[in-house]
This record gives C-alpha cells, sequence and structure tokens, in this order.
C-alpha cells in the first residue's frame, strides 16, 4: 500500500498533510520576500486558525524577520483578497484550487535546520 493511500484513509493523517501542504504553499508565496541568504533556511510551520508560525535557524534570522513581518502579512493578505474575490459564488467547491487560509500574524520560533542540534542559548 503506497503512502497516499495510508493518509487518504486515516482522517487524522489527511488532515495533517493538508495543513502541511497548507503551510509549504504559504511558504513558497512569501519565500521570494525573504532575503536569498534565509531562503533555503526558513522553514513552514503549522497554521493555527489566522496565525502562522515560521521556524528559524537563529536569533538573528528571527530578528530580521520581525522587521520583515509587516510586508510579509500584507502580502499574504492581498494574495487571500485575490483568491476570495476569485472565487465566484456558486462555484463548485471540488472544481476550485486549494484556497490558503487568511493570516493575519505571524510568530516565529527559533528551531534546528536540517535536523541539526540548536546552537545553545537559542531558544525553541
Amino acid at each position: 500500500m503506497r503512502l497516499e493511500q495510508i493518509v487518504q484513509r486515516s482522517p487524522l493523517l489527511a488532515q495533517l498533510a493538508q495543513q502541511a501542504g497548507q503551510a509549504a504553499r504559504l511558504l513558497e508565496l512569501v519565500r521570494p520576500l525573504l532575503p536569498v541568504a534565509l531562503r533555503s533556511t526558513v522553514q513552514a510551520g503549522p497554521v493555527e486558525g489566522e496565525q502562522w508560525c515560521l521556524i528559524v535557524p537563529n536569533s538573528a534570522a528571527a530578528a530580521k524577520l520581525r522587521h520583515l513581518s509587516p510586508d510579509l502579512l500584507a502580502h499574504l493578505q492581498a494574495h487571500w483578497q485575490a483568491q476570495r474575490a476569485a472565487s465566484a459564488p456558486g462555484q463548485d467547491p471540488a472544481s476550485a484550487l486549494p484556497t490558503l487560509p487568511r493570516i493575519t500574524q505571524l510568530r516565529l520560533r527559533i528551531g534546528s535546520a536540517q535536523g541539526q542540534p540548536p546552537v545553545a542559548g537559542e531558544q525553541k
């Protein structure tokens, strides 16, 4: 049995896969706005309601993203509004593209990148 089939058979796994997919699509949406040096190190974290968590490798990256947060949120909000305007009333939900959640707040978490242990003194 293939992994996709196992995920589809379990409601919990299907929900987790959907949430991971949403977070990955959100990251791809904001990646062009990130500094080049951070693009490969920032990871998508969970979406909880209208809050999205970005996982960064260190406190310096977190500080930089705190400064960029208003621009990232404005970009996400503009995309959400365009997505909402594009969905026609009465459109068959099954034929619609997967929609992204409305994000009104970013949360930053310092975590280890690519399985490396966190640097001493950094908070998770």
